[in-house]
């Protein structure tokens, strides 16, 4: 087996922000009381970008043209609906 392919990853990355991150954040807010709190996740440049096309729902081909080196940082709001 070759591994992850990109739609795994993007699939997995989701996944644990979706039912992991989202969640914790949302706790925070509230134990908190704050409506904005400020959380870092380190990760690796391919995995970051087939997070970034999963959650802008763009194509796949899309991937290999997200800038992200290592060590980047990139930045996210989220809002809650």
């Amino acid at each position: 087996d070759g591994g992850e392919s990109q739609k795994d990853v993007e699939e997995r990355i989701c996944r644990y922000f979706q039912d992991v991150i989202i969640r914790e954040v949302e706790e925070m807010r509230e134990r908190e009381n704050k409506e904005n709190v400020s959380v870092c996740i380190f990760g690796h440049c391919l995995a970051t970008a087939c997070f970034l096309r999963g959650i802008l729902c763009s194509d796949p081909a899309m991937t290999w043209k997200i800038k992200n080196d290592n060590t980047a940082i990139t930045e996210l709001k989220y809002t809650p609906k």
